[in-house]
């Protein structure tokens, strides 16, 4: 009677974890860069309907407001006020900023706190222009030569 093995041998499985490896390296970055480019585009809306609130809120009262919570708009539930009154942390990674003529989204991940701990950590930033020179413009900017910024920007198709 002969007895048969069943079973693979070492070398079987060490391939197969090679081969997995391989893909998964390939795989994660682009992962990466697809969820980061999905929430930027996520928050393209709110930068649009931030500025079409500011340019309401100039012309009822001839002044920018400054102050995000006295416009009128719906921000998701993903996105905190923060101190300044200016400025909202979106998730972990996202700050838009309300300046005068300007919506600003900038993508600091793990620095969203503040802006000042964002300023040096930021790899792109997305200029909604709202003003006389840039009407409803969006301009994606990388900064840091980031290389992931430049993926984003490149992707959203926003010069």
């Amino acid at each position: 009677m002969k007895l048969h093995k069943q079973g693979f041998t070492l070398i079987e499985l060490l391939v197969v974890v090679l081969i997995i490896g391989i893909l998964a390296a390939i795989a994660v970055p682009q992962y990466k860069i697809a969820v980061i480019k999905s929430r930027t585009a996520a928050y393209l809306p709110l930068m649009k309907s931030i500025a079409a609130a500011e340019t309401t809120y100039y012309m009822a009262n001839g002044a920018p407001s400054l102050d995000v919570s006295k416009l009128d708009i719906d921000v998701p539930s993903s996105c905190s006020l923060l101190a300044e009154n200016r400025f909202f942390a979106c998730g972990t990674d996202f700050i838009l900023d309300n300046s005068s003529y300007e919506v600003v989204l900038s993508y600091c991940p793990g620095y969203n706190t503040t802006t000042a701990a964002c300023d040096g950590h930021r790899d792109f930033k997305v200029h909604f222009y709202n003003n006389g020179y840039h009407n409803n413009e969006q301009k994606c900017i990388v900064t840091n030569s980031s290389t992931l910024g430049k993926k984003i920007c490149k992707s959203l198709n926003l010069n």
